[in-house]
């Protein structure tokens, strides 16, 4: 229990602090932060059940990175995060598709973060072309129908939210009724889109909206909404894509879907029971 509070607060108080930087930063840093912190009180502290094997630590002499250079491809990643946001973040170009559908796209994309830390890091480590040709094949052999997959369900789903068609279709959904289901649109948006980010900046809005023109706390339907997009995240189509591709497994999402969407539903139920107590 004392590690888990720790641990909640160690990831909570980063993610205030970053809050108004944006919606990439505040997940990044403080997990990064809250694991650092916790990983070193951990171990400076004792705290916690001794392990089960205490001879592992010892089993695999030499084997083991530095702790600085374990964690160098997150700083590197979070550097040209920053770099990029605050440098190309104002520059976008108008894209129009027709005479009812336009979108604003911006120049800084966090996919080139991800590329850009690649390289550093093999620079920064000597590696050699054909070492880093033989992990770029690895990653890409495990990672490519699954990429491909996220590509279309993502794409789907950007169309929706640009055309306005999830969004027309929600607005129907916002009645009386309110609170009891507001935690189930923000976990639909999160299946849907695989992220809590995406659902919030798309469901939050009408939620708010809706609520204050039903007299209805906008605090407390926004804190559903975000329970809810963060409940989703269990039960999303590009995360257990991700995960399969992580674990080399495939065509198995109906096996995942099936064994987290009770806890997903008990989970939306308690806190829509939770916030229906102070209406």
């Amino acid at each position: 229990m004392p590690i888990a509070a720790l641990s909640g607060l160690a990831f909570v108080i980063p993610f205030l602090a970053t809050a108004y930087t944006g919606p990439e930063f505040p997940s990044i840093v403080a997990s990064i932060i809250g694991f650092v912190f916790v990983l070193v009180t951990i171990r400076t502290f004792q705290l916690g059940p001794p392990p089960l094997l205490p001879v592992a630590r010892n089993a695999l002499p030499g084997s083991l990175l530095p702790f600085a250079k374990s964690f160098s491809p997150y700083i590197v990643l979070l550097a040209l995060l920053a770099l990029g946001k605050f440098l190309f973040r104002p520059f976008s170009y108008h894209v129009e598709i027709g005479e009812k559908l336009s979108h604003n796209i911006h120049l800084f994309n966090p996919g080139f973060a991800f590329f850009s830390a690649l390289v550093v890091l093999a620079l920064w480590n000597n590696m050699r072309l054909k070492t880093l040709t033989e992990i770029v094949k690895t990653s890409l052999a495990v990672s490519f129908r699954t990429g491909v997959t996220i590509f279309f369900i993502s794409s789907v789903v950007y169309i929706l939210i640009v055309s306005g068609s999830l969004e027309q279709t929600a607005r129907q959904l916002l009645t009386d009724d309110l609170p009891y289901y507001a935690a189930f649109m923000g976990a639909f948006g999160s299946f849907l889109a695989g992220s809590a980010t995406v659902s919030n900046l798309l469901f939050a809005p009408l939620q708010y909206a809706a609520s204050e023109d039903l007299g209805i706390s906008t605090t407390l339907i926004l804190s559903l909404q975000l329970v809810g997009a963060a409940a989703g995240n269990m039960i999303a189509l590009p995360n257990i894509l991700a995960v399969q591709a992580s674990v080399q497994l495939e065509g198995r999402e109906s096996l995942f879907i099936a064994r987290l969407i009770g806890p997903c539903l008990i989970y939306l139920t308690l806190a829509t029971v939770s916030a229906l107590l102070f209406i």
